[in-house]
């Protein structure tokens, strides 16, 4: 099990408002070989607090502003 403060070296976690856009993405990721784990918008913080992914994939959406809630977890993991 990964705690926090580990990273997974082959986890890519994928975020998107669009169902469509996850599947299309995570597959993607796959195809490089790595293992993506998709979430949605809301679901992809409390994902972010209990693991460290590799890579985080964000789409942003039209606006590309979709995921701006993200970016304090995300720099959170930086520190």
């Amino acid at each position: 099990m990964i705690t926090g403060s580990e990273t997974d070296n082959g986890h890519v976690l994928v975020v998107a408002r669009s169902r469509v856009n996850l599947v299309v993405v995570s597959e993607i990721v796959h195809r490089c070989g790595l293992r993506a784990r998709s979430e949605s918008i809301e679901g992809a913080s409390g994902h972010l607090k209990s693991s460290r992914p590799r890579l985080v994939i964000l789409d942003g959406g039209v606006e590309n502003r979709d995921c701006d809630i993200l970016m304090e977890d995300i720099a959170a993991l930086q520190r």
